[in-house]
């Protein structure tokens, strides 16, 4: 069973390529977030934009330290903000700025240009078939997370 995530991760990185090749043909491989960056903004955008960051560090299971670091750059490249909470001293937000706003409507787009990529090479059936087994996987991992 756990060499399917493998085998899962390197099918979808491969069409991910080819769409990437197909959409930018001089499109270089280097980005300007790292993977770790990208986690912590998608964490961040998925979950309304603004969080206080023990809150978000316990979503991603990083240290507030690990967390902090990554906030610094990010902050320093101008996709994050953060702010204190005018309520409690302590709590700090960080906050989705509009550099990152840009990058997710890039990434969107790009997701949607991969989804059509896969989707017209497939038949009907099978489109409708690797819907259902999506849904099945959020499903169920909706189901673990909650316990």
């Amino acid at each position: 069973m756990t060499d399917l995530f493998p085998q899962i991760f390197l099918a979808v990185t491969a069409v991910e390529a080819r769409v990437k090749r197909s959409l930018h043909p001089r499109h270089s491989s280097s980005a300007p977030l790292t993977h770790q960056q990208k986690h912590l903004l998608g964490a961040l955008h998925l979950s309304g934009g603004r969080m206080r960051m023990r809150d978000l560090a316990r979503l991603l299971g990083i240290s507030p330290a690990t967390l902090s670091v990554n906030a610094k750059r990010l902050i320093r490249a101008g996709y994050l903000t953060k702010s204190r909470d005018g309520q409690d001293e302590r709590g700090v937000h960080l906050e989705i700025g509009p550099k990152a706003r840009r990058v997710f409507e890039a990434m969107h787009r790009a997701e949607i240009a991969f989804f059509e990529a896969v989707f017209a090479a497939l038949p009907e059936d099978k489109r409708r078939r690797l819907i259902e087994s999506h849904r099945f996987i959020i499903a169920t991992f909706q189901e673990v997370a909650r316990g």
